[in-house]
């Protein structure tokens, strides 16, 4: 068995290319070589992850997501909906965010008070909780709609917990 084993082991090696021959044929120029070719692959992706890395910190330094909405449909949590009316502004300014726009913002509603939330993406999901037993989540459906959940999870009374949901054309701007 560990004799099977090094003859395996053996024949991995030798199909690696030498490092004498990556160096005399660095970008697989030659075009036959696995190895080469990925390395052709690894420069032209190159300098497009140097560009999304280049847009990472500008999402993170201040760049703003507005939304000015209307409620087009408006929902409660049993499924019962109706016209919804209304407009309705969001301001999201990143605070920490990665490249794809997931960590910590700070979101407005109409001008109200700022308060701390989560986002995923830059596009939503957003989560906050504007007081104890509230949570918000809003997040874009498309490049012009929007869906916002109001959930209350504890009343403070016998109340059951209950929720809304909006569904909202918006005129979105990053």
């Amino acid at each position: 068995m560990m004799r099977d084993l090094a003859t395996i082991q053996g024949m991995r090696r030798s199909s690696r290319p030498r490092r004498a021959e990556a160096a005399a044929d660095p970008a697989g120029a030659s075009g036959g070589s696995f190895p080469g070719k990925m390395k052709r692959a690894a420069s032209c992706l190159l300098p497009a992850v140097a560009l999304a890395a280049a847009g990472a910190p500008a999402m993170a330094e201040g760049a703003r997501l507005s939304l000015d909405c209307d409620f087009v449909t408006a929902c409660s949590e049993d499924g019962t909906c109706g016209e919804g009316r209304g407009p309705v502004r969001f301001e999201l300014a990143p605070k920490e965010t990665d490249a794809a726009g997931a960590g910590s913002y700070a979101v407005t509603v109409d001008e109200g008070e700022t308060m701390a939330a989560e986002g995923l993406s830059r596009t939503g999901p957003f989560l906050w909780q504007p007081s104890d037993g509230t949570r918000m989540v809003l997040t874009l459906t498309s490049g012009t709609t929007a869906l916002w959940v109001r959930q209350v999870t504890e009343t403070g009374t016998d109340a059951p917990p209950s929720a809304e949901i909006d569904l909202m054309t918006c005129e979105i701007v990053f």
